[in-house]
């Protein structure tokens, strides 16, 4: 479990930096680029169809048939 300091903690600036430091590593960079081509291959929900287990279904579909290739 990750316990997240509380935001008037002195500690919450370290964790944020240790988060950014994270994410901003190029290895998941190119992963989020892969999941926004996966979600950008599927129709754009509507509020309410996002809210639906199809569209869960279909995103899992697309990034299958991404990974697959």
């Amino acid at each position: 479990k990750v316990e997240t300091p509380d935001p008037s903690s002195k500690k919450i600036t370290a964790y944020c930096d240790k988060v950014l430091k994270t994410l901003l590593n190029e290895e998941y960079i190119e992963n989020f680029k892969t999941c926004q081509r996966i979600i950008d291959s599927i129709e754009m929900p509507t509020d309410d169809q996002i809210k639906r287990g199809k569209y869960t279904s279909e995103l899992k579909e697309a990034a299958e048939k991404f990974l697959n290739k």
